[in-house]
């Protein structure tokens, strides 16, 4: 199921809260869902490769 959300034809690689909220809104449900859906997103290559990088402090500037 979520690798037809996921990976399908109208799928977007969306990140595991919005993959469990898609899954719900399709009509599925289990209890572990959303720990699924995490796990199946860190699982992704095409995901890892072009996520967008967090945005971190920048170094301090020492002259």
């Amino acid at each position: 199921v979520l690798c037809k959300i996921h990976d399908g034809e109208c799928g977007n690689h969306s990140g595991g809260r919005s993959l469990a909220q898609k899954a719900l809104n399709v009509g599925y449900f289990w209890p572990t869902m959303r720990h699924d859906s995490t796990e199946y997103v860190k699982r992704c290559d095409r995901c890892q490769r072009y996520k967008p990088v967090p945005n971190l402090p920048a170094e301090i500037y020492h002259p």
